[in-house]
């Protein structure tokens, strides 16, 4: 009877150790999965670059460009929205950071630190590798490799866009030199000049704009041959559907702005 009952504790005791082995590896695989998750949301992949806004005492956007190795700061004069800088500026925001206690015009790579990695009074949708990311990039910069820029609602969006370009632009696009054809099916008026102004700060070879008679409800990117750099970064920015084009037009891209434009942004 003895030797029973301790083959049976012996039974229990494995059956123990499997189910903490179990639950172990489950709890690892959800860890694993999360991990993977918020590394995929990343919004700061290395390559592309992003525009951060900082609301702060002032506001500013931060644009960096991990190819070339820059940063550019933008300073804002007035107090205003991020949609409204957003269209002042002519270009997308890609994250936001905000904090009373952040002052842009003393030195960015001075309030770095504080910027990305105080948790207590940051807020931001930025996650842990998009702080760490962007953290070692600003570090590793030289004073002479760091921009800034000062813009005022009064001027200009011709003055604006002058001042722009060389700091926002991805230099990727421009090497690419794809034509740019923007179609307003919106039934908004403008809709495509302003996409059309993003996608020309971008650095895109807009080559024409015009009003489809025929309202779309959903906004798309067509391409011709294969699916390029230029592509997949616009589909990004604006949130749009990426396929292949089988319409009549002289351009490589053709971006169709639907109803839905905005939505994404």
């Amino acid at each position: 009877m003895k030797a029973k009952k301790s083959k049976k504790s012996g039974g229990n005791l494995n059956l123990a150790a499997f189910f903490l082995a179990a639950i172990f590896f489950l709890i690892l695989f959800s860890f694993l999965v999360k991990f993977f998750m918020v590394f995929n949301q990343s919004k700061v992949n290395g390559k592309s670059p992003v525009n951060i806004l900082v609301q702060g005492q002032e506001n500013a956007v931060l644009a960096i460009s991990p190819t070339e190795k820059k940063l550019s700061v933008i300073l804002i004069k007035e107090d205003i929205d991020r949609k409204s800088i957003s269209n002042l500026l002519g270009i997308s925001i890609d994250a936001n950071i905000k904090s009373e206690s952040i002052i842009p015009s003393k030195g960015i790579k001075e309030e770095i630190s504080d910027i990305l990695l105080d948790y207590r009074e940051i807020k931001t949708d930025l996650n842990f590798f998009d702080r760490v990311r962007i953290f070692v990039f600003v570090k590793s910069l030289s004073q002479d490799s760091i921009q800034e820029d000062t813009i005022s609602v009064t001027s200009s969006k011709e003055e604006i866009d002058t001042a722009i370009l060389p700091l926002v632009s991805d230099k990727s696009i421009q090497d690419e030199g794809k034509s740019v054809e923007v179609v307003n099916a919106s039934g908004i008026d403008g809709a495509g000049s302003n996409l059309a102004r993003t996608v020309t700060n971008m650095g895109g070879n807009v080559i024409l704009v015009s009003t489809s008679q025929d309202v779309s409800q959903e906004s798309f990117i067509g391409y011709k041959g294969e699916k390029s750099y230029t592509v997949d970064r616009f589909s990004d920015v604006f949130n749009f559907e990426a396929k292949e084009y089988t319409g009549n037009s002289i351009a490589d891209v053709i971006i169709v702005v639907g109803k839905n434009f905005g939505e994404g942004l």
